[in-house]
């Protein structure tokens, strides 16, 4: 994941909503097939993501500080590697936009 954050802090505020918003939304879509166990956390890593949406949005600046708490909450909750395939799925579709414009 410290490739995609080197590439996260190099976009601007607007860039870094358009990524954070569909990482979100793909967590979302792991939620109803998640575990008793692994739900709770799930909820803590949205909590946490749309913190960094709003922080984000509202330009309090610290974003590397901001990322690597989101992704110590995934760890925590033994989730980081659907946090990693939700940025990359992200990602991907960030990069399919570009190239059509």
């Amino acid at each position: 994941m410290d490739e995609i954050k080197e590439w996260y802090l190099g976009l601007t505020n607007p860039q870094k909503v358009f990524f954070l918003a569909p990482v979100g939304a793909n967590l979302a879509v792991q939620g109803p097939s998640a575990t008793t166990e692994t739900l709770p956390g799930m909820n803590e890593l949205h909590h946490k993501l749309f913190q960094e949406i709003r922080a984000v949005a509202m330009e309090f600046g610290a974003y590397a500080a901001h990322w690597d708490y989101l992704v110590s909450e995934a760890s925590a909750h033994n989730l980081t590697e659907d946090l990693a395939a939700a940025m990359d799925t992200a990602l991907d579709s960030m990069q399919v936009l570009s190239s059509q414009k």
